[in-house]
């Protein structure tokens, strides 16, 4: 079984349940933290890709991926 598959624009990790967007320039980098924060934010407020509650990952997870 694959650990990542990929469903339009959508990538998802089987192992975590992490979900992430296929393309990964939704925003201008860099960024701080705090603005960071604030687009993620306004992304899951506008129901990107059809989701209403995007963050960003803690440490663990991210660590996870690698």
């Amino acid at each position: 079984m694959n650990r990542f598959f990929v469903k339009d624009e959508i990538v998802a990790d089987t192992r975590t349940g992490l979900m992430w967007t296929r393309n990964a320039s939704l925003f201008d980098f860099p960024m701080g933290w705090e603005e960071a924060l604030h687009a993620v934010e306004e992304r899951s407020q506008s129901g990107i890709c059809g989701y209403r509650d995007w963050r960003l990952p803690n440490r663990r997870e991210l660590f996870s991926l690698v």
